[in-house]
C-alpha cells in the first residue's frame, strides 16, 4: 500500500550525507500533481538560467557578470590521477539543434518492426537495426526510404535468433549480438565478414552483451542479466573485455548494477545502475546519484563528473497511471479473464508496490554513449512513453546541453552528426528515426 509520508512542497537547497560527495541538491515538488512531472526538471533548468542572466547579470556590470558566470563554471581537479569535474549547479546548457532526417517503419512500404532491440548509425546516416520480435537484422538506406535484410531468423550460418545489441566497429562495420545462437556477427559495408562462437569462448547465452569496441578491436561487455537472490544493498556487475580474434575474456572491473528489491513494498520508481559505451570507454552511473564515471577498456577510472541534482517527486497521478497501465497490460495478456477476476488480479499485483512520495524520482534513465565519448542522459520516462528530453554531457565533462525531441524517442546510437532512435505513433506502431543534430558548442 502507499506510504502517507509528508509531501515536500516548493524548492529548497540542501546538503548532507545523502548527496554525492557532499554536493548540494535542489529539491522540487510538482504541485500540479500531474501524471508526467518529469519535464519539470528541464524546464526548471531553463528558468534558473533565465532568471540568473536576466536579473542578476545586468546589475553586476561587465566584470561582475563575468565573475558571476565564472562561479557557475565547473571546477576541474586531479585526484590520484583521476580527472574530477564538479559542476556547482544543476547541468545547464544551450538547446541542441535537432532536424528529422528520416523515419522508417510507418509507411506500408517500410519494414514492419515488432520490437527493435538494438541499432547503430553509420557515418553516412544509414543504419543497422536488430528486431528481436521478427528475429532479423535490417539495414536501412541513407535516405530511410528502403531497406534490406542482412540476417533472417534461424540457427544456420548468417542467421539469428532474438538478436540484441549492435555495436559500431571501425569506420563502416558493426558487431551484432545473437545471444540465443551463442555468436557475434560482424558486418562490413552490409556484408557478413566474421562470425564468432561465443559459447566456445565460454560465454553463456544472454549472460553478457557488448556496449562498445575498444581502440584495438576488443569488445567492451557488461552483464546481460543478473540473479535476484542477493541480500546485499547493491549487486555489482562486471566490466568485461573480450577479444573476438583470440576468444579471450578478461574481467577488468565492476560497477553497481542493481539494488536489492524486497518481496513487497517495491518502489516502482526505484533507482538502478546504468552503463553504456562512450567512444572506447565504459561509462556508468546510479540513477539516484548525480555522477558519471568514465572507465577505460582496462577498467581504470579516468574521469568522474558530478553536478548538483534537481530533485522531483512522485505524484498521486503517477500512482493512478501505474494502476491504469497495469490493468491494460494484464487484460491484453489475459484476454479471456473475467472483469471480476481482472479486478482481483490488478489488486494482487498493485499490492506489491508502494510509492513513498518523500523519496525523489530517479534523476535520469538509461544513459547512452556517443561515438566521441559524450553521454546522453534521458529524463525519467513516463510509464506509457519514452523520453523527449535529454541532457548531453561532453566527453571532457565540461559542457552540457539539452536536447528536446518533437516526440518521445529512445536513443539507440549517436555519432558525430546523427542520432538514431525509436519512436511509436498513436497506434503503438514502432518506427526507427534519424535526426541530424548540432550541440552548438
Amino acid at each position: 500500500m502507499r506510504s502517507e509520508a509528508t509531501k515536500p512542497t516548493g524548492c529548497q537547497q540542501s546538503s548532507g550525507p545523502d548527496s554525492a560527495e557532499g554536493m548540494d541538491s535542489i529539491r522540487c515538488r510538482d504541485t500540479a500533481d500531474q501524471a508526467r512531472p518529469f519535464r519539470l526538471r528541464v524546464e526548471l533548468q531553463r528558468i534558473v538560467m533565465h532568471v540568473f542572466v536576466s536579473l542578476v547579470v545586468p546589475g553586476l556590470g561587465a566584470c561582475g557578470a563575468r565573475d558571476a558566470l565564472d562561479t557557475m563554471a565547473p571546477v576541474v581537479r586531479d585526484s590520484a590521477g583521476i580527472r574530477v569535474v564538479e559542476h556547482p549547479a544543476t547541468l545547464l546548457g544551450p538547446p541542441v539543434s535537432l532536424d528529422l532526417v528520416w523515419e522508417h517503419g510507418q509507411d506500408e512500404r517500410d519494414y514492419g518492426f515488432q520490437y527493435v532491440s538494438g541499432g547503430a548509425v553509420q557515418p553516412d546516416g544509414s543504419a543497422i537495426v536488430t528486431d528481436a520480435g521478427n528475429q532479423e537484422v535490417v539495414a536501412i538506406a541513407v535516405d530511410g526510404a528502403s531497406y534490406r535484410l542482412l540476417a533472417g531468423a534461424g540457427q544456420g550460418p548468417g542467421e539469428v535468433m532474438g538478436p540484441r545489441e549492435v555495436v559500431v566497429s571501425g569506420q563502416d562495420g558493426v558487431w551484432v549480438e545473437d545471444p540465443a545462437n551463442g555468436k557475434l556477427l560482424r558486418f562490413e559495408d552490409g556484408e557478413l565478414t566474421t562470425t564468432v562462437n561465443t559459447i566456445a569462448a565460454g560465454i553463456r547465452a544472454y549472460s553478457i552483451m557488448p556496449v562498445a569496441e575498444s581502440g584495438d578491436g576488443d569488445l567492451l561487455m557488461v552483464p546481460g542479466g543478473y540473479r535476484t537472490d542477493f541480500e546485499e544493498p547493491w549487486l555489482n556487475g562486471h566490466l568485461i573485455r573480450f577479444s573476438p580474434s583470440e576468444g579471450r575474456i578478461d574481467t577488468v572491473g565492476s560497477y553497481p548494477m542493481v539494488p536489492h528489491v524486497p518481496e513487497t513494498g517495491v518502489n516502482p520508481f526505484g533507482s538502478s545502475g546504468v552503463i553504456t559505451g562512450a567512444g572506447h570507454d565504459f561509462v556508468h552511473a546510479r540513477t539516484d546519484v548525480a555522477e558519471l564515471i568514465w572507465r577505460d577498456a582496462d577498467g581504470d577510472t579516468k574521469q568522474i563528473v558530478r553536478w548538483v541534482p534537481l530533485m522531483t517527486y512522485p505524484t498521486e497521478g503517477m500512482w493512478e497511471e501505474l494502476e491504469t497501465l497495469l490493468r491494460a497490460n494484464l487484460a491484453r495478456v489475459n484476454p479471456s479473464m473475467s472483469a471480476a477476476r481482472l479486478d482481483e488480479f490488478v489488486e494482487e499485483q498493485i499490492a506489491r508496490y508502494s510509492i513513498n512520495e518523500s523519496e525523489p524520482l530517479p534523476l535520469f534513465g538509461a544513459i547512452v554513449g556517443g561515438s566521441q565519448g559524450d553521454v546522453w542522459l534521458p529524463e525519467s520516462a513516463s510509464w506509457d512513453a519514452g523520453p523527449k528530453n535529454y541532457t548531453v554531457v561532453s566527453a571532457d565533462g565540461i559542457s552540457s546541453a539539452v536536447a528536446t525531441f518533437d516526440r518521445s524517442v529512445s536513443i539507440l546510437s549517436v555519432n558525430e552528426q546523427f542520432i538514431l532512435g525509436t519512436s511509436k505513433n498513436e497506434l503503438d506502431v514502432q518506427a526507427v528515426v534519424l535526426y541530424r543534430y548540432d550541440v552548438g558548442q
